[in-house]
């Protein structure tokens, strides 16, 4: 049993026979409507800078030196921007990736928040999303909660990330290690607070209908029905 689409067609691939494969694609726990409400609008259109989140380990295969290079591409066009970013990692990749921001100048516009437990704490304080992952993602966490809350999501097109992001709908998908497309995207997102009100609502939608934990039992039950 797969938790996506991509990690079924990854097990036939490695020779299992496709009768005895099957995926459900994985759900948000806690995911009830009242529970991960989405962001007021007012909070996105208060004059600030538009805040950019990246949430989960700190590591090279997650793709945030991808990430600095398109804000630096951002940064260079007159485009206002915070980034913030949740989690923590190897010290030493961080050390690295902190080099780099200091390097670009981009210092001022980016914020380590750390590792922070509480998904609303995290969610409450960016406009937009963004996993730029090199690896093969089996599901895409961030992507899924920030769906959730009503945040677009820009993505690599890698591993099950499509399977949750639809692109040009309730977010952007963009080649992996593709600063110049990330940027192009990030800019966007950014110029346009109907923009991200209009894909950010959509993302709510797709995940309320696509991506609770109550329509993954529903399809583990069928499945199981299935095979008794």
């Amino acid at each position: 049993m797969g938790t996506s689409q991509f990690v079924s067609t990854s097990l036939v691939s490695l020779g299992i026979s496709k009768a005895k494969v099957a995926h459900v694609l994985n759900g948000v726990s806690g995911s009830a409507e009242q529970e991960l409400s989405p962001r007021p609008l007012s909070a996105r259109t208060n004059g600030k800078p538009v805040s950019i989140g990246i949430v989960g380990q700190v590591a090279e295969w997650k793709g945030h030196e991808v990430l600095v290079e398109a804000l630096n591409l951002v940064k260079g066009h007159g485009v206002r921007f915070v980034c913030r970013i949740f989690g923590d990692g190897d010290p030493s990749y961080a050390a690295v990736l902190k080099d780099k921001v200091a390097d670009l100048n981009l210092t001022s516009e980016i914020e380590w928040k750390g590792f922070v437990d509480e998904t609303t704490s995290i969610y409450s304080l960016i406009d937009l999303c963004v996993v730029p992952s090199k690896a093969f993602e089996t599901f895409g966490m961030a992507a899924a909660e920030a769906s959730f809350y009503g945040i677009p999501v820009i993505a690599t097109r890698r591993g099950a990330l499509p399977e949750v992001i639809v692109d040009q709908e309730t977010g952007y998908l963009v080649d992996v290690e593709s600063a110049e497309q990330l940027a192009e995207k990030l800019e966007l997102l950014i110029s346009s607070d109907g923009l991200r009100a209009t894909m950010g609502a959509a993302a709510r939608r797709h995940a309320l209908e696509n991506l609770t934990t109550t329509r993954m039992v529903r399809e583990f039950e069928t499945v199981l029905s299935s095979v008794l």
